[in-house]
């Protein structure tokens, strides 16, 4: 499979593992990033023959999500607490475009909120993307409002384009 096919496939699994993780409360409950990445990299090892791993040195640093095949990158994720609109603007959507290398083309944000109305924090992380100067194109949102699709540009001195998914998990 081309990397783009084998990336929407990893949003696939990931959006799945969301939805069977709100409808079971107590897979969260209690739970911190580390142990919510955990469930994570098990369906995503699980629908990719043990490929994805956790805590991978990448770029700039360790991403929570990195799904290999062969010898390319075809998804680095960095999991996400709800931290503010601040600190998400301002620290996370740069650590998440400081793991990527030359050849990364495709990354994700899994983004947990822990909140009674997590629509507005939804909308809130969406247009902190959207409004970031690296945001190149943002498109409207699909899957019923449960992924939000970016392109955004990457650090690099000479820069190339990057596709990031934000996925929202309303956990509790």
């Amino acid at each position: 499979m081309a990397d783009a096919q084998l990336f929407a496939e990893a949003l696939r699994v990931l959006r799945h593992a969301r939805n069977q993780m709100e409808r079971l409360p107590s897979t969260t409950r209690g739970k911190g990033e580390e142990d919510i990445r955990d469930v994570l990299l098990v369906a995503l090892g699980a629908a990719f023959a043990g490929r994805c791993t956790a805590e991978s040195l990448n770029g700039a640093g360790k991403t929570d999500l990195l799904l290999r095949i062969g010898d390319r990158n075809v998804l680095v994720g960095e999991c996400k607490n709800w931290p503010g609109a601040k600190e998400f603007r301002e620290e996370n959507i740069s650590q998440l475009l400081g793991y990527l290398t030359r050849y990364d083309r495709f990354a994700v944000i899994p983004l947990f909120i822990r909140a009674a109305r997590p629509e507005e924090i939804v909308s809130k992380a969406a247009k902190e993307l959207a409004e970031h100067p690296l945001c190149v194109a943002a498109a409207v949102s699909d899957h019923d409002g449960r992924q939000y699709n970016f392109v955004m540009r990457s650090l690099s001195a000479t820069p190339w384009d990057v596709e990031v998914a934000l996925i929202p998990f309303a956990i509790s």
